[in-house]
């Protein structure tokens, strides 16, 4: 197969690790929202009554496996979709070092053209991906062509932080909007934008807008900023920068003069209490 479909930002073995380390967990409240859609369908055939697992989902630009282990508590098997064989080969590990490896696998494959037979799939998810597919409408074909009928298609994803210091979040709105902006590829708009503009082929769909809040120290902070692609881009073309350890100094700075206990500047205790704005868009084969 010529595999294709997707923009290839996250091949780096470092950035998967980054993007893995770094990258917060969906909350459960949005499988929920998934499990309602599934049941929906009112195919008896898709789940378990008693414990509501169902049989096979299926994570496309599954990346380092984020959403693949998130899935895993509602569907007995998870299959990863990667175009990229390094992060397959570390999504991989990540299944052995949690144990997961009869229950969660991974494989090479592309958004139009998932290596899986007609008519298998419950579920096709798609998280904080659909953006940077080529054509998403080869997607769309490929996820009909896997979906059970009655199953459904989940494109999801989180747009950007905003944090609870309002001093802090200025300082990352202007790092990302005046510092990265210019390394950001055109595509990422679509996140930005929250999906607004994705409408999926099928005839039953639904849309739903909440949030998830998080709380992590700085340096998971600063460790989060840096696994975006376009801060990627930006530090390859200034390798010599310091603007993302200036911009840990600063939050840390506005921080400190509105923490309500004394700490000292650079503190590794410093919590940053943040939500994400999240979307889930989903169609039912």
């Amino acid at each position: 197969w010529i595999i294709m479909t997707s923009i290839r930002l996250f091949e780096e073995l470092l950035h998967a690790q980054l993007y893995a380390k770094y990258r917060p967990t969906y909350p459960k409240d949005l499988l929920n929202r998934i499990c309602r859609f599934l049941r929906a369908s009112g195919s008896p055939q898709h789940a378990s009554a008693a414990e509501e697992r169902y049989d096979l989902a299926v994570d496309v630009a599954c990346g380092s496996g984020q959403s693949t282990f998130f899935l895993a508590s509602k569907f007995r098997r998870c299959i990863g979709v990667d175009v990229s064989k390094r992060q397959v080969e570390f999504a991989r590990k990540k299944a052995q070092e949690k144990g997961a490896t009869r229950d969660v696998e991974f494989v090479v494959g592309s958004a139009s053209q998932i290596p899986l037979e007609p008519a298998v799939a419950d579920l096709v998810g798609c998280a904080q991906a659909w953006h940077w597919f080529e054509q998403p409408g080869s997607f769309y074909d490929e996820a009909k062509r896997v979906l059970k009928p009655g199953g459904v298609l989940a494109v999801y994803g989180y747009g950007n932080m905003i944090l609870e210091n309002k001093e802090s979040n200025d300082l990352v709105s202007d790092f990302y909007w005046k510092t990265l902006h210019p390394y950001k590829h055109a595509n990422r708009r679509h996140i930005d934008e929250l999906y607004r503009e994705v409408v999926l082929p099928f005839e039953r769909t639904e849309r739903h807008d909440f949030s998830m809040g998080v709380s992590m120290t700085l340096p998971q902070v600063i460790g989060y900023l840096s696994s975006s692609s376009y801060y990627q881009g930006f530090i390859k073309s200034n390798p010599e920068s310091i603007a993302l350890e200036e911009l840990q100094q600063k939050m840390s700075d506005a921080m400190i003069r509105h923490s309500p206990a004394p700490l000292q500047s650079g503190s590794n205790e410093l919590l940053v209490k943040m939500s994400f704005p999240l979307f889930l868009i989903m169609g039912m084969n």
